[in-house]
């Protein structure tokens, strides 16, 4: 369902306008972990939605937070429309607080970017809640967001939901900004994007990746490497950034060249651009280098 063009057939201008109600920072979920956490997440309440499109807010079960909640009518397709502020490009975890008093499931639609789709399973009664999380991609900037119903029990009873605000961004690493001694590839299969990247089999070589960060002071994040190594021996791949040390996968064997796994180490970021390096330590060379994962 392309969200965007039903909503503008509804006479919904779906825009990157300003809308700086109904939200609260929360760590969300059902239990209270302390304050400490209170700044991990930004939450919005389902009541507070821009617009809604064949739904009313209620108060009638109780255990919701905030004013109200939100009760889409029964049918397909019924939404409602939030404008949502991501300080920079990437993917974020969106965990919805949700009640389902019927014997079926009832999926909810998230949309931003890119869309998921939560169950919406029975919670026992429309006074017991429950959450569920999804990924979703948002853009820099304001973003439509959309919770749809995708049958025609329409959705569950929606409470508010919760955006993290870490966030990953994905780098394909066939899109080097530069490599030495390698090339693209799509021979292998299991890879995410356009293709995968194949160092010569030499000791130094490299590809060379600008990354942004979003932070004003130095920080250092987790970045997580998608590799397949074909052979029998270790091939580790060196990870850092221009005027640092870094550090090292050591990318043990993973059964075959289509057999994909993932390895993670910390590397530190200074603000705004990088020089990003992956590269070889062994004369072996490298793995194949399927994507890297970078969490703000």
């Amino acid at each position: 369902m392309n969200w965007h063009a039903f909503a503008v057939g509804m006479g919904l201008a779906l825009s990157s306008v300003g809308c700086s109600g109904g939200f609260e920072e929360s760590v969300g979920g059902d239990e209270d972990v302390g304050s400490s956490q209170a700044a991990l997440t930004t939450t919005y309440q389902a009541e507070n939605a821009f617009d809604i499109d064949e739904g009313v807010i209620e108060t009638i079960n109780a255990g919701y937070r905030g004013t109200g909640y939100l009760n889409i009518n029964n049918f397909n397709n019924t939404f409602a429309w939030y404008i949502v502020n991501r300080p920079v490009a990437g993917t974020a975890a969106v965990t919805v607080r949700y009640a389902n008093g019927g014997t079926t499931n009832r999926p909810i639609r998230v949309q931003a970017g890119t869309a998921a789709t939560i169950a919406g399973a029975p919670t026992g009664s429309w006074t017991t809640w429950a959450t569920a999380t999804v990924n979703v991609s948002f853009s820099a900037g304001n973003n439509d967001l959309i919770l749809g119903s995708v049958s025609n029990d329409g959705m569950p009873n929606v409470d508010e939901f919760s955006i993290a605000k870490t966030f990953t961004t994905t780098y394909q690493a066939e899109n080097a900004f530069d490599t030495e001694e390698g090339v693209d590839e799509a021979i292998h299969a299991g890879y995410t994007g356009a293709g995968y990247l194949n160092i010569d089999n030499d000791a130094n070589t490299f590809a060379w990746y600008i990354v942004t960060s979003p932070a004003t002071v130095p920080v250092t994040v987790p970045v997580t490497v998608r590799y397949a190594n074909g052979t029998t021996g270790n091939r580790p791949i060196s990870v850092h950034t221009g005027g640092t040390a870094g550090a090292q996968i050591t990318a043990p064997p993973t059964g075959s060249w289509s057999t994909w796994t993932t390895a993670t180490v910390n590397i530190t970021f200074a603000p705004g651009d990088n020089d990003f390096f992956l590269g070889s330590v062994v004369s072996g060379g490298m793995p194949n280098i399927d994507k890297f994962d970078i969490t703000w």
